[in-house]
């Protein structure tokens, strides 16, 4: 870092510390024509299985591969159950795929 000198009269300003955010993000950018379809055609838990699939790209650095955990539905109040119809409609509605396995996780490609 830079030294700061003080000039005559001229007052120093103080670097500050970046403030840490806590909390989690959704990070973008997530594509609003998508988004508009499914609030307008869909029930809300189609919608949260969306954002819950964009949050785990963001977490995975921004891959269109994800697996998803349930526990991130969970996390937000969305079942299991929930979660996988909401998987099975996006996937209907041509917005992802999914290749399911016996007794592993889904694997989701975001198109």
């Amino acid at each position: 870092m830079a030294q700061r000198v003080k000039y005559e009269g001229i007052p120093v300003k103080k670097d500050h510390p970046k403030k840490k955010t806590h909390g989690k993000f959704i990070r973008g950018p997530i594509p609003i024509e998508v988004t508009e379809r499914l609030v307008r055609e869909f029930p809300p838990s189609v919608f949260l299985t969306y954002l819950i699939l964009i949050y785990v790209k963001g977490l995975r650095g921004g891959s269109n591969q994800i697996v998803p955990k349930y526990s991130h539905a969970l996390e937000i109040g969305l079942s299991p159950r929930s979660f996988r119809r909401g998987l099975a409609t996006l996937q209907t509605a041509g917005i992802i795929t999914v290749v399911r396995g016996r007794g592993v996780k889904p694997h989701v490609k975001i198109l």
